[in-house]
C-alpha cells in the first residue's frame, strides 16, 4: 500500500510545475491533460510507431536489466524483491504512476513541448534528454559509483530523446506511445523483482 501512495504522491509532485504554468499560460485555451500530451496518438505511419515501441522496448529493456542485475540492491525495483506475486499491484502502480506517468508528463509533456515552443524539437528534445539523463545518473553514481551513474546517464538520455521523437514525430505530440512503452520497461523488470523470489 505504500508504493501506490508513493506512486500518488510522485505524480502529484511531478504536475505541480506543469500545473502552475498551465494555470498562467493556456487554461483558457486548452485542458492540462491535453497541454500535456495525454491525448489520442495522430498517427500517419502506423507501421513505424509499433515498429518503433516494439524496438525501443527490445533494444532499452536488455541493458535496463544487466544494470537492474548489478545494483539489484540500489536499483528502483530493489523494493520488490523477494515479495513474490504480493507485491504485483506495488509494481504497477509504481510502472504505470510512479515512474511513466510522472516522468512523461513532467519530461516529455511539459519540458518538451514548452521548450520546443521556443527553440525548436531538435534542442527541446536535447535539454530534456540530458536533463532526464541527470535525473536518473546523479543518485546512482552517489549511492554506487560514477561509472555506473555515467552508463545509467547515456541510457536514460538515449531512451529519453528516443521517446520524445517517438512522441513528436510519430505520433502527433501524444504522450501514450513514450508512457506505453516506458511502463512496459518498468513493468517488466518490477516483475523480474518478483519472480526473484518465486
Amino acid at each position: 500500500m505504500s508504493v501506490i501512495i508513493t506512486a500518488v504522491v510522485q505524480a502529484v509532485v511531478f504536475l505541480a510545475l506543469p500545473f502552475v504554468w498551465w494555470m498562467v499560460t493556456a487554461r483558457r485555451r486548452i485542458g492540462f491533460f491535453a497541454w500535456l500530451g495525454w491525448k489520442r496518438p495522430v498517427v500517419q505511419r502506423p507501421k513505424a510507431l509499433a515498429a518503433a515501441i516494439v524496438g525501443g522496448f527490445l533494444l532499452f529493456l536488455a541493458p535496463a536489466l544487466v544494470i537492474a542485475r548489478m545494483v539489484a540492491s540500489s536499483s528502483a525495483t530493489s523494493q520488490f524483491q523477494g515479495l513474490g506475486w504480493a507485491g504485483l499491484p506495488g509494481v504497477i502502480a509504481y510502472a504505470l504512476l510512479q515512474t511513466a506517468f510522472a516522468e512523461e508528463s513532467l519530461f516529455r509533456g511539459f519540458l518538451l513541448k514548452r521548450i520546443a515552443g521556443r527553440l525548436g524539437f531538435w534542442p527541446a528534445n536535447a535539454i530534456q534528454g540530458v536533463v532526464f539523463a541527470l535525473i536518473h545518473a546523479v543518485p546512482f553514481g552517489l549511492a554506487v559509483n560514477a561509472g555506473l551513474g555515467t552508463a545509467i546517464g547515456f541510457l536514460s538520455g538515449a531512451i529519453a530523446l528516443a521517446m520524445g521523437y517517438l512522441n513528436e514525430r510519430l505520433a502527433g505530440g501524444s504522450l501514450i506511445p513514450s508512457w506505453s512503452l516506458h511502463a512496459a520497461a518498468n513493468l517488466s523488470t518490477g516483475c523480474l523483482a518478483l519472480a526473484a523470489s518465486i
